[in-house]
């Protein structure tokens, strides 16, 4: 995957999922994700939203991790009223065990580069 793209990657890509008529192909939330990622994507991208579901989630309270998705996506205020996510932390939790369920069908060991790993980090 290209460093410098015109594509969203990351939380802001699947924050892209929740459109207004995202229920009409998912009955859950962690299925509309698990059903972008299909066999054709980019394993780097999957890494990336691994990456940053991650950070999000050992780096913010949940209450804070709740208030950027309400905030950023589209319906957001609504995304945690439907009783089946909890708060931020949970959700966070339920987009990497996605990531790795579709990481683990793969044949082949793929690694982000170190910029990847660590941008923004330190």
């Amino acid at each position: 995957m290209d460093r410098s793209t015109e594509f969203t990657f990351g939380i802001p890509w699947v924050m892209s999922f929740f459109h207004q008529d995202w229920r009409l192909d998912a009955s859950t939330e962690a299925e509309a994700v698990a059903g972008q990622f299909v066999e054709e994507l980019e394993p780097e991208a999957v890494l990336l939203m691994r990456r940053d579901a991650l950070l999000l989630h050992d780096g913010l309270p949940h209450d804070q991790i709740t208030v950027l998705w309400k905030a950023c996506a589209e319906g957001g205020e609504y995304f945690f009223r439907r009783g089946r996510l909890t708060d931020g932390a949970a959700w966070m939790r339920q987009v990497i065990g996605v990531c790795d369920t579709w990481l683990a069908r793969r044949p082949d060991t793929v690694t982000l580069s170190d910029a990847d790993r660590y941008e923004g980090t330190s």
